[in-house]
């Protein structure tokens, strides 16, 4: 399929997914390039690498405006052949709504995203909300 196809295809579970991330991310879209990860997160283009946020949040930078301004947004990557990513799509996709009814789902796009910061040389936002949706899905993986 092409690349426009592939988009198409996953343009509810993308739209959702922003949805969820909300001011996080610029826009969630499909990757042409990932292999092996669910996600990636990438700064939209002229925005700050990870490796420059941390510098300049070493820095004494006065103004947070100006540091929030000059970040860049960032954007979500989506690997389309990895079983998470097929596996949220399905969901959106049997949804009357184009949302999961699993309640479980929204945490899991946190968690992704999350973990993407952190692959991706960014600092986590939130080190204790993550460590808490973390042990919530072990805790619903071993209940089931």
């Amino acid at each position: 399929k092409s690349s426009e196809e592939v988009a198409s295809d996953f343009k509810k579970v993308t739209d959702w997914m922003k949805e969820v991330l909300g001011e996080k991310v610029e826009k969630v879209v499909v990757s042409k390039r990932m292999t092996d990860s669910p996600c990636i997160l990438v700064t939209s283009k002229g925005g700050w690498s990870a490796n420059m946020e941390k510098l300049m949040k070493a820095q004494a930078m006065g103004d947070t405006r100006a540091m929030e301004y000059m970040r860049g947004k960032r954007i979500l990557e989506l690997n389309p052949k990895h079983e998470i990513i097929l596996s949220l799509k399905a969901a959106c996709d049997g949804s009357s709504t184009s949302k999961p009814s699993d309640s479980n789902a929204s945490t899991m796009v946190s968690l992704m995203y999350e973990t993407a910061l952190l692959t991706s040389g960014f600092a986590l936002e939130n080190p204790k909300g993550f460590s808490e949706r973390v042990f919530e899905m072990i805790r619903v993986a071993t209940e089931s």
